[in-house]
């Protein structure tokens, strides 16, 4: 074998090692894809739908249905209220999909707060899992100082949001209260 011919099968060997070194490459990256992303696919809105349905149309893409916690809300029993991923997000299969279910509206008992003082009336309000919401003032001559004139809602059963809005006098000469969160009528 001359000089030339050895110089040709050795540029010969390095073309082909190039051509079997890129094909290796390009094979690992691909393979490196698959591995990482999987088979992906595209997490729907569950929010407002039942859990029944929900899971039918998760397991049919692949994910799996954890249920996160459980809140009271405006939905009906056993209805999605939030979820995690948002909908839309690329997902792999087999993942989770945590979502918070509704446990319906929240039957408050709202006791009678007429005559009581604002303080008093904080604390019946603790007492059942109730807040004192906006306080609004009102002068009247007639009756003492931080009463609870009128609440709102009213006494017995109430809705979902434990906040009691009430109207408390502020005795006779006052026009506005310093107090934080408490105002004057408007």
């Amino acid at each position: 074998m001359t000089f030339r011919e050895r110089l040709e099968w050795l540029a010969r060997m390095v073309f082909l090692v190039f051509i079997l070194a890129s094909a290796a490459f390009l094979s690992a990256i691909t393979a490196m894809r698959i591995a990482i992303h999987g088979r992906e696919v595209s997490m729907p809105n569950l929010v407002g739908k039942g859990v029944t349905e929900a899971s039918g149309e998760l397991r049919a893409r692949g994910l799996i249905l954890r249920v996160a916690d459980r809140v009271y809300s405006e939905q009906p029993i056993n209805t999605i209220v939030r979820q995690t991923p948002s909908p839309g997000m690329l997902m792999k299969v087999s993942q989770q999909a945590h979502v918070v279910l509704s446990l319906g509206q929240r039957a408050l008992q709202i006791p009678p707060l007429e005559g009581n003082s604002l303080r008093v009336s904080r604390i019946e309000l603790l007492r059942g899992g109730l807040q004192v919401g906006e306080v609004s003032a009102l002068s009247l001559p007639d009756v003492p100082a931080d009463t609870v004139v009128l609440h709102n809602p009213q006494p017995g059963s109430g809705p979902a949001t434990p906040r009691v809005d009430v109207l408390v006098t502020q005795g006779a000469g006052h026009r506005l209260s310093s107090r934080p969160g408490v105002s004057a009528p408007g």
